[in-house]
């Protein structure tokens, strides 16, 4: 119909409708492509890679391909429908003939990254791309640099809405996550710890510097491996993840050995500091001892004298790690709730029965003490005591639920009852299994 309707002014251009629809979408992507990064010549470029049918015109479509990509591009849906035609042709081995115009990462890292931060470059092209990026990182990583990669962190495949990407071009969205990670990770590692006058010295540079988010940063990128779907990125990255070893037991020159061996000095630094003298970092001012009281004791005595109205909750996380608060869970309360957060050490052993009750009761195990000045273990009391509760408004003012999360508790809680307590104490536990142990042990 299109051939009968022509006019004879147009009929010089009907070549266009020769094209295979797959061959004439790759053409429009490249084509657009090759404008974006400046390449010189780049009709005669893309003519030299052999990849089109000889019967491609390229030569007669070249006057008017870049305004007809420019007329798809501007509808949305036509322009993903011409991304997904694009990619059925142009398989892996094209695709790597199109970036051996571009410069390496390695030799021009700027450069290959100004080509990545194309609006609007095609997944099946931005893919390849950052293919080519982490193949060459897991082969070399001590020649490779990712400096530039922070500059990809507002790439549009990152900031996009997930339901608008295409699944190339999620593929595409965790490509970039897994380079940002390593990048995170590699140059924390390249960090050399200062010498810290105290304790919490340490602790603050633990925080400030990211080394408490290492091994999340690394579990994440070791399960976005498999969210990049090639096989050869996932096993490429593995190795230089774990090595030739599993990751529960990683080769010492792998990204985790080295993430352990970071961690684990760390580690023996804190321990130095506890070891000259444990019950003066136990008391220390920045230890768990002190939040209880001083986050919740003074509004508590408000309310205990009408001064203020409403409630006192507090929530604890039990066996949450650091990382995990930070990532998951802060974020969540930060929609409803202004959040004031500060680390600190939790007596040791971190274990609940001592690390735990001793943050309750704001004193060391060997004073945790009921009304009657006789020892005791029971939370509820010494919470109790820490806000400067009698016994008996334990019974009528403090709520003190265990097992928070469970259905059981909630009904006990009674969010919508109005005989809610002035002080309200719920324990959610944390199941080992969502992380790994935390580091340094002593911090939380």
């Amino acid at each position: 119909m299109i051939r009968e309707a022509a006019r004879p002014q147009v009929r010089h251009h009907l070549h266009w409708f020769d094209v295979p629809p797959e061959e004439l979408a790759a053409y429009l992507i490249l084509r657009r492509f090759v404008a974006d990064v400046e390449l010189q010549n780049p009709s005669n470029q893309l003519s030299g890679l052999r990849i089109f049918s000889p019967e491609t015109p390229l030569l007669e479509s070249e006057p008017l391909a870049l305004g007809v990509a420019a007329a798809l591009y501007a509808d949305t849906q036509v322009w993903a429908a011409a991304n997904a035609l694009a990619e059925t042709f142009l398989t892996p081995r094209r695709l790597q003939k199109v970036m051996g115009l571009l410069p390496s990462v390695d030799q021009q890292p700027e450069s290959f990254t100004l080509a990545t931060r194309q609006h609007g470059m095609a997944p099946v092209l931005l893919k390849q791309h950052l293919r080519t990026v982490l193949l060459s990182f897991f082969e070399r990583p001590a020649e490779v640099s990712l400096a530039w990669v922070p500059q990809l962190v507002d790439h549009p495949a990152m900031v996009e809405p997930i339901d608008a990407l295409s699944p190339r071009a999620l593929e595409c969205r965790a490509a970039l996550q897994v380079l940002l990670a390593l990048q995170r990770v590699e140059e924390r590692l390249g960090l050399s710890p200062p010498p810290w006058p105290h304790v919490d010295a340490l602790l603050d540079w633990y925080v400030e510097s990211g080394h408490h988010r290492l091994e999340m940063e690394l579990s994440q990128a070791f399960h976005l491996l498999e969210a990049c779907g090639d096989d050869e990125i996932a096993s490429a990255g593995m190795r230089y993840l774990f090595g030739a070893a599993e990751d529960l037991d990683p080769s010492p020159a792998s990204l985790k050995g080295r993430v352990r061996a970071r961690l684990e000095a760390l580690d023996r630094s804190l321990a130095e500091f506890v070891r000259a003298s444990p019950e003066a970092f136990a008391r220390g001012p920045r230890s768990a001892l002190r939040l209880v009281k001083e986050h919740i004791g003074g509004v508590v005595e408000q309310i205990n004298a009408d001064i203020a109205a409403g409630r006192a909750w507090v929530l604890l996380f039990d066996g949450i790690r650091f990382d995990t608060w930070e990532t998951v869970v802060q974020p969540v309360l930060a929609e409803h709730f202004a959040i004031e957060s500060r680390p600190c050490f939790c007596v040791l052993p971190s274990y609940t029965q001592v690390a735990r009750t001793s943050l309750f009761a704001g004193c060391l195990p060997y004073e945790w003490r009921g009304y009657r000045g006789t020892p005791t273990k029971n939370e509820a009391t010494l919470v109790a005591r820490n806000l400067g509760l009698t016994q008996q408004e334990v019974k009528t003012r403090l709520r003190f639920v265990t097992e928070a999360d469970t259905t059981r508790a909630r009904m006990m809680m009674g969010f919508a009852d109005a005989d809610a307590r002035e002080v309200n104490v719920l324990i959610y536990p944390i199941s080992d299994e969502c992380h790994e142990p935390g580091r340094p042990d002593g911090i939380q």
